[in-house]
């Protein structure tokens, strides 16, 4: 169990880095723990939906959060699985992401 702990805070923090260097000061990430992923809440133009789409084509792994809320959900708010990627993996999706935020995906 230490030796996943130890693997799955890398990962994580390869995360944070990677959100911070492609997407600065458009991604807020969240101190509450949501096990093995991140909440974030990206700053974008494109609506929910579209994220999720371009994403999805570019085959990022991340989540809305609106399922997990009754009523309407909070526009922009994600949860960015990080478990089963290594930190190139990381590296190589957020900035897919990121591309995909700004509209050049």
């Amino acid at each position: 169990i230490r030796s996943m702990r130890k693997i799955y805070d890398r990962r994580r923090l390869a995360l944070i880095k990677a959100l911070r260097h492609y997407l600065g000061q458009r991604v807020n990430m969240s101190a509450e723990s949501a096990g093995l992923h991140l909440m974030v809440e990206i700053d974008h133009n494109l609506g929910d939906d579209e994220l999720l789409s371009r994403a999805r084509q570019e085959g990022v792994p991340i989540l809305s959060t609106r399922q997990y809320y009754i009523g309407e959900g909070r526009p922009g708010e994600f949860l960015i699985p990080f478990a089963r990627l290594n930190e190139q993996e990381i590296d190589f999706y957020i900035k897919r992401l990121a591309a995909g935020v700004e509209g050049t995906a």
